[in-house]
């Protein structure tokens, strides 16, 4: 009964009713179920549920699906596949549609990444770069850049060197390339917390070299930031 450019107004009511993160992952059950039925276009309307109660994760988990669907000559899908990041249109759903706009190999679909992305900057009366400062994910970071693992009688720090590689720093200063897996005598947290570091590994390679390639380019092209902007999104974001 919804399409993301006419919502059915009951699902304002839905979203009262149901526990958003609830919602979200039902219809990514739905959305592969529709997937496993190799994408009939009767059911398309299952990518649209995406957009309409998707979330975060939604957005995460569908932009690799984005990125390899014209491979598949499925083109309209993955155009389709923008529209629901555009419509969830968070600012880790924005982030990843910027990212598509700036590396995507297939010319035609990353110019209608870039288009969207010009639209909503436009809205918001910014350049699309600023848009972009605003759009780098905090990865659920403490201000100084770092964050925490714990697993009872043992944790970890992450931290990240100058090319933004993550390094994780246990209780005794050693420097190591992953975290350590769970073992039998951590605490009930720490799959969780093993969890959490899977997704700021992942969410991270999301980022990072469009992160950094953007700031090489803004030295080459003399870019300038008001010092406001450098305050807020560069100087006192834990990743920037």
């Amino acid at each position: 009964m919804s399409r993301m450019d006419e919502v059915y107004a009951g699902i304002d009511i839905l979203r009262d009713l149901v526990d958003t993160d609830d919602l979200a992952v039902f219809v990514w059950d739905v959305f592969e179920r529709w997937a496993a039925a190799c994408f009939p276009d009767a059911q398309n309307w299952a990518l649209d549920a995406l957009g309409i109660v998707g979330n975060d994760d939604t957005a995460r988990r569908l932009t690799p699906l984005i990125r390899t669907w014209p491979l598949q000559s499925a083109h309209r899908r993955a155009a389709a596949g923008l529209e629901v990041l555009a419509t969830i249109g968070t600012d880790a759903a924005l982030g990843h549609l910027w990212t598509i706009s700036q590396a995507l190999r297939f010319p035609a679909l990353r110019a209608k990444a870039d288009t969207r992305i010009r639209r909503i900057a436009d809205e918001l009366n910014l350049t699309p770069l600023d848009l972009a400062d605003r759009l780098v994910p905090n990865l659920g970071l403490d201000p100084d850049g770092t964050t925490k693992f714990d697993y009872g009688d043992r944790s970890f720090i992450a931290t990240f060197d100058h090319r933004l590689s993550l390094m994780i720093v246990d209780r005794d200063g050693k420097t190591r390339d992953r975290l350590a897996r769970p073992g039998q005598h951590d605490s009930d947290l720490a799959r969780e917390e093993y969890k959490r570091y899977t997704t700021l590994r992942k969410d991270l390679g999301a980022v990072s070299g469009e992160l950094i390639a953007r700031f090489e380019k803004a030295m080459v092209a003399h870019r300038t930031w008001r010092m406001g902007q450098v305050r807020t999104h560069l100087v006192a974001h834990p990743l920037t």
